[in-house]
């Protein structure tokens, strides 16, 4: 049995799509990311840019993606007023973020 090589262009894709699931990643028409209606998660963010600061001083900084999860994480259900979400899973390569 041989073991497949790079070179073999039928075993390598042209384009390897990202599995995402949830609305942290839905975008819409525009291509731009939705973002939740009601949230507290700007509250969150704005208090963590203001409270927290890194061991070395420097302000605590959020990447986009980091972001977007906190605000569909404190995302409110319009009609019951509820954490929209109670259970999450984030699985990332070490060193992310």
């Amino acid at each position: 049995m041989s073991s497949p090589h790079l070179e073999d262009a039928e075993q390598v894709p042209d384009v390897v799509e990202p599995v995402t699931i949830g609305p942290t990643w839905e975008r819409g028409e525009d291509g731009r990311f939705i973002l939740p209606e009601f949230t507290l998660g700007w509250h969150v963010l704005a208090w963590t840019a203001t409270c927290l600061q890194h061991a070395n001083g420097n302000r605590w900084r959020y990447t986009s993606e980091q972001a977007r999860l906190v605000l569909w994480w404190f995302a409110i259900d319009r009609e019951t007023g509820q954490f929209a979400y109670r259970d999450a899973v984030l699985q990332r390569l070490k060193g992310w973020g």
